[in-house]
């Protein structure tokens, strides 16, 4: 199981296919999905757009990166869908985290 879950650490920003993962480790596809559930409580599409997020949350608070770059840096092809799981996650879009964000930074020095 670990070598499953660094190997999801390790391309978490890439296109992802479950089937080929399952087959890296000689599992099936379904079988894989149920431990990799048990261990992280988490199916591995969650497991991957949890990280993806976090990750995009990171750059939007630390860089200067448009927030189209910042999409597709961190693994998503289409940046609706991106401003849609960042907004069901964070409650708020990716612009308005970002300067909710850099606000917080300014009244805290």
């Amino acid at each position: 199981m670990e070598v499953v879950l660094q190997t999801i650490d390790d391309c978490w920003n890439q296109p992802f296919s479950v089937t080929y993962l399952a087959r890296s480790v000689n599992l099936s596809p379904v079988r894989l999905q149920h431990l990799v559930k048990r261990e992280t409580r988490k199916n591995i599409r969650q497991h991957i757009m949890d990280r993806r997020l976090h990750c995009a949350s990171a750059l939007l608070e630390n860089t200067d990166l448009s927030v189209k770059e910042i999409c597709h840096r961190v693994g998503f092809t289409d940046v609706r869908n991106f401003y849609r799981s960042f907004r069901h996650r964070f409650l708020v879009g990716p612009a308005a985290f970002r300067a909710a964000r850099w606000n917080e930074r300014r009244t805290n020095r």
